[in-house]
């Protein structure tokens, strides 16, 4: 849906999943740009389709580096 689809009229996202195509962060990446409020957590965009990390998000999320989120116990 975020690579195909007009996200013009949408205020906010919520993208939780940890894994996103490039063409739909390259596109999120405009959205957010021109005004789009984008609300993730410490995995979500975390990787594209090939499990690379997704570096074309980290400017719009005020990030400079990305590293693993570490956890305190096992999950």
């Amino acid at each position: 849906m975020l690579e195909k689809r007009d996200l013009s009229h949408l205020k906010v996202i919520y993208a939780m999943a940890p894994v996103l195509t490039r063409a739909a962060a390259v596109k999120l990446e405009a959205w957010v740009k021109n005004g789009g409020t984008l609300y993730t957590s410490a995995w979500g965009l975390r990787y594209d389709e090939a499990m690379k990390p997704l570096d074309p998000l980290q400017a719009v999320l005020g990030l400079k580096t990305r590293n693993t989120p570490e956890t305190w116990c096992a999950i």
